[in-house]
């Protein structure tokens, strides 16, 4: 067979599991996910100082990862919430959404849909300096490239998307900034 030649021409083969390669790889070795071997999502300090003095107190809850038709849920939901942040007694600043698309090439599509289902309301590209609007933006909606970092350290909440689309994306990107935002209020007691 074919495929078992070309396997056995190769002295080592590296991957996921060993159960994906049963067709003959003799040397095969199975490493894990390379998303378990990759450090947590990169947060710029200065970026950070900036974007959290810009906030101040303000709610920030993040949807990452978004696949097409999430942001119009995830919007509904901030639309709910920022309702009921009204009625409450809570600070005067409503909640900031920060959306994240999985691919951010879809910013631009998705801030322009998000805007003809609802003209009213202020929304903003980070490319399109949205980030020095915050205080008066309803939604963010980011279109750069390592940006997740950053606001899932400054989000209380976040949404990852693919779980009302397609299946739940990686969690343990979330799940490391979680710890590291958990470590840090405990060095500050």
């Amino acid at each position: 067979d074919l495929i078992e030649f070309l396997l056995s021409r190769f002295h080592r083969i590296l991957c996921q599991s060993t159960d994906k390669v049963d067709l003959g790889a003799a040397h095969a070795q199975a490493l894990g996910s390379i998303k378990t071997a990759a450090g947590p999502l990169p947060v710029y300090s200065k970026r950070l100082k900036h974007v959290q003095a810009v906030l101040r107190a303000r709610m920030v809850w993040v949807a990452s990862s978004t696949h097409q038709g999430e942001e119009e849920q995830a919007f509904a939901a901030h639309s709910h919430l920022s309702r009921r942040w009204q009625l409450s007694l809570l600070p005067p600043l409503p909640p900031l959404l920060a959306i994240v698309p999985r691919h951010v090439e879809r910013g631009p599509q998705v801030l322009q849909r998000l805007r003809t289902l609802h003209p009213t309301r202020s929304l903003a590209l980070a490319s399109a300096d949205g980030v020095s609007q915050l205080a008066s933006l309803d939604v963010l909606v980011l279109d750069e490239m390592g940006a997740s970092g950053l606001w899932l350290s400054v989000a209380e909440i976040a949404f990852v998307g693919g779980s009302l689309v397609e299946g739940v994306q990686n969690l343990r990107r979330i799940a490391d900034i979680a710890k590291k935002k958990a470590e840090e209020k405990q060095h500050k007691k």
